[in-house]
């Protein structure tokens, strides 16, 4: 495990530091107005609903006329949480109504689901991997009758499909046992072919990509081919301590790097113990880490945008 110190292209995420299979994320910092350093968590959140129209879409729309832009911003913040959910959220958040007095329905939704993480991963894959998203996530709830089915994040980039899992936690710990969780269920012989076929369906608006990717995933049978040509990020998102340890080493002069690294093997290694995937040694992925001072805040921010979008 080395330090990396390698920026995305809006200098908002940095890979601090990182080994073949683990990627230690972290906000880059900026000073504030009284002279001490502070994350850019708002900045993270501006350039995350950036993506929100191309998230839901499925493709590129920096190219739509802008007389319907407005339409398809709607259109788009429409489609990722419905009105009522955003509502309940926001009061919970605002009132800091204790999690066990939430609604049992609502605070699955923002505990496990919702649309914040996978938003988060769209960015970090468009920002720092430099991604082409396939199809939308939109496409999915829309094509199976359960929500819970298809991946969090769909890209390509050369050859290779990225399919990612993402989780938004309080808890690191408790987020990296439900990517496993996933890795058992999703990245299977029958769900995986099942997923192509959804995936090939929903192609339309990718004409350059179409014809290739739906030969690729049309023609894998194999699972060992499917590994030979899929990457997994599993992209844990979650509060922790270690903000407030990176932040205090900078304001005293300090740099993070040590401090977090010991982290990141912590992690790691939680995740290495408990990791029962049969195929983990035949399949490529790589974990990335996340921490944040707050997952209300930064949920918060993302509704009153999302809302804002869905009432222009």
């Amino acid at each position: 495990m080395e330090i990396r110190n390698k920026f995305g292209k809006s200098k908002v995420v940095v890979i601090n530091v990182s080994d073949k299979d683990v990627e230690g994320l972290i906000l880059n910092w900026d000073l504030n107005d009284n002279g001490n350093f502070k994350f850019m968590e708002k900045e993270l959140i501006d350039q995350t609903m950036r993506y929100l129209p191309e998230y839901a879409m499925g493709y590129d729309t920096t190219s739509i006329n802008q007389l319907d832009l407005v339409d398809y911003l709607r259109e788009a913040a429409s489609s990722v949480i419905r009105l009522k959910n955003i509502e309940r959220i926001k009061e919970y958040i605002d009132k800091k109504t204790p999690y066990n007095q939430w609604d049992r329905e609502i605070y699955s939704f923002y505990n496990s689901k919702g649309v914040f993480s996978e938003l988060i991963l769209h960015f970090l894959l468009r920002d720092i991997k430099d991604t082409l998203p396939l199809i939308s996530k939109i496409y999915f709830k829309d094509s199976v009758p359960m929500e819970a089915h298809g991946f969090d994040a769909v890209h390509v980039k050369d050859n290779t499909l990225w399919l990612g899992e993402t989780k938004f936690y309080n808890s690191g710990k408790s987020g990296i046992k439900s990517l496993i969780s996933d890795l058992n269920k999703h990245f299977t012989h029958d769900y995986l072919n099942e997923q192509f076929v959804i995936i090939s369906r929903a192609l339309i608006h990718n004409n350059e990509l179409r014809e290739k990717w739906i030969k690729k995933v049309t023609n894998c049978k194999r699972l060992k081919d499917i590994f030979g040509m899929i990457r997994i990020p599993l992209l844990c998102i979650y509060e922790d301590n270690i903000t407030s340890s990176i932040i205090n080493e900078l304001n005293q002069g300090g740099l993070p790097e040590s401090v977090y690294i010991s982290h990141v093997r912590d992690m790691k290694s939680y995740f290495d113990n408990n990791n029962t995937y049969p195929n983990k040694n035949n399949v490529e992925y790589v974990l990335m880490l996340l921490p944040v001072e707050s997952k209300d805040r930064i949920v918060s921010s993302m509704l009153s945008k999302i809302f804002s979008m869905q009432n222009i």
